[in-house]
């Protein structure tokens, strides 16, 4: 998690952001607004900054899925 840049997606060995969609959607579902999560890199984030994150890419994921 990091919200100072995109993730690398190793499709190499089948990562893809379907995966990381439903990373997010579990995410979201652990944490409450004001949940403070301490990425490996870049600043701390909060439980609406996942929801965020993941709103985003659920939205990405859609876009792509139907062209």
């Amino acid at each position: 998690m990091s919200a100072e840049e995109w993730p690398l997606l190793d499709d190499r060995n089948g990562a893809w952001l379907s995966g990381r969609v439903r990373t997010l959607e579990r995410l979201a579902d652990l944490v409450r607004s004001d949940t403070r999560v301490v990425p490996a890199n870049g600043r701390v984030m909060t439980g609406t900054d996942i929801v965020r994150h993941r709103d985003v890419y659920q939205k990405l994921f859609t876009t792509m899925i139907a062209i």
